[in-house]
């Protein structure tokens, strides 16, 4: 009956792969969903490195003072040439949102090199172009060429949760009316 032996042990053994198989696809679920409790939280993004350096996790945090709860709305704020025709959580951190947009520049050589070889020419002059987007450095990599060919700009968020801060405040300080803070 050695037959019947090797029909039973090949029915095992397909038994044992199909609960493998179901077993590898439970954890899989598990891993993707993070549906167990007792393992670390995994994220996955497939980005640069420097574009994580300017993720708005990684942004400037500052102080948490009672100033930086003020609505930036009850706020006078003016950037260091005098204007105030922006809205953003704080002019002051200007400096790391010119960071992040420098490292952002560098992942965008074909906008930078729009922007070397057309703004002597401004051929957006005299266009008035108002956006609505997510505020981040690459954002403002786009908005700072249209402001280089010509263009004047104002600039508004679009979404509470994507909006670096610092970010709007670099913009709000090279003289782009934007408004955005995250939160609003």
């Amino acid at each position: 009956n050695g037959e019947t032996a090797g029909l039973i042990s090949l029915r095992d053994r397909n038994v044992h792969y199909d609960t493998k198989i179901a077993d590898i696809e439970r954890s899989s679920r598990e891993i993707k969903y993070n549906l167990t409790t007792n393992r670390p939280r995994i994220h996955s993004r497939s980005v640069s490195q420097s574009s994580t350096d300017s993720y708005s996790s990684a942004s400037y945090t500052g102080s948490s003072s009672d100033e930086d709860d003020t609505n930036p709305r009850e706020k006078q704020q003016k950037n260091s040439k005098g204007q105030s025709d922006f809205c953003v959580k704080n002019i002051e951190h200007n400096a790391f949102g010119r960071r992040e947009i420098e490292i952002a520049e560098q992942e965008m050589p074909g906008l930078m090199a729009l922007r070397k070889r057309a703004e002597g020419d401004k051929p957006l002059q005299g266009a008035k172009i108002i956006g609505c987007t997510h505020i981040t450095a690459q954002t403002a990599v786009l908005v700072e060429t249209l402001v280089a060919l010509g263009a004047t700009v104002r600039w508004a968020a679009c979404n509470i949760y994507s909006t670096q801060n610092e970010v709007a405040a670099a913009l709000a300080e090279s003289g782009v009316c934007i408004f955005a803070w995250k939160g609003e």
